[in-house]
């Protein structure tokens, strides 16, 4: 049989693990929860920070004195939240969710929550057992962040036609002027309203993928920096490039980096200035 000392050895493991338990789920950013499979969800344990995201204590979600389901989850949000749910259960995996919750003061918080179906060892009633904590900062943030995606995409759209309006007219006469004349002057005068247009279009995606670079090439970085030097009004300056090397670029957005380079070295450095491109000492980057 078990004699005493063993069967103390084990309450005070079992006491330990508790403390542990308990310990760490204080420090957690939130609660710890069991409740019924039902749609209001009702609460038999809670664990944990409940108060300072909804305002409620662990007693009073535990005991059906607010039903979380109910009483906490925004109306809005309650359907959408059990299809995920169930979805889950279906196909026996964990879920995560999202959405809104009222406060005990009317607030209305975004909360992420994670759990699953489980059985416990002492009932045969299956139950949900998971985590809540409060993203509503982050809500707001993403909700900002997307707003002036949206204003940016709006501002760069007004702008390019109102650039593409008078681009075109002067498209027009370059087109015009050639039937009259052959001059290199209008070659470049043509090639610079490509190269404008090119910038209209980069201003639209730049404004379109939030400032994300998506896809990239191999760009002799040689080649890219005489092009940018013939873009820009660089005067009486002097071009040196001392540099034979690829780089992994997508290549518009490094034509303009660099010709903002050029068109700053030059109007800072005077007309006759020279300028380098070349690596910098010490050992290459890989």
């Amino acid at each position: 049989g078990v004699g005493p000392e063993a069967g103390s050895d084990a309450a005070e493991r079992h006491a330990d693990h508790a403390r542990r338990l308990e310990t760490l789920i204080s420090n957690l950013p939130g609660f710890v929860y069991r409740c019924r499979n039902e749609p209001g969800w009702p609460m038999e344990i809670v664990k944990g920070e409940s108060e300072s995201i909804s305002g409620y204590t662990t007693e009073e979600l535990a005991n059906d004195e607010v039903v979380w389901g109910e009483d906490v989850i925004h109306p809005d949000d309650a359907d959408r939240i059990w299809e995920v749910v169930q979805e889950a259960i279906g196909a026996g995996t964990e879920f995560e969710v999202t959405y809104r919750i009222r406060t005990e003061d009317g607030s209305i918080k975004w909360v992420w929550e994670r759990g699953q179906l489980v059985t416990p060892e002492d009932d045969d009633r299956s139950v949900l057992e998971g985590f809540i904590t409060d993203i509503t900062e982050r809500k707001r943030y993403e909700e900002e962040l997307e707003r002036r995606n949206r204003e940016l995409e709006r501002f760069a759209s007004i702008v390019s036609h109102d650039l593409r309006n008078p681009l075109n007219v002067a498209s027009g006469r370059v087109e015009l002027a050639r039937e009259e004349v052959d001059s290199e002057h209008l070659d470049r005068a043509a090639d610079a309203h490509e190269h404008m247009e090119s910038l209209i279009e980069d201003l639209l995606t730049l404004a379109r993928s939030g400032e994300r670079i998506t896809e990239t090439e191999p760009v002799s970085l040689s080649a890219v920096v005489r092009q940018a030097w013939r873009n820009v009004a660089t005067g009486d300056a002097t071009l040196v490039v001392d540099v034979d090397r690829t780089v992994e670029a997508d290549p518009r957005r490094l034509a303009q980096l660099v010709e903002n380079l050029v068109r700053n070295a030059v109007e800072h450095g005077g007309d006759d200035a020279t300028v380098t491109v070349g690596e910098l000492g010490g050992a290459a980057a890989d």
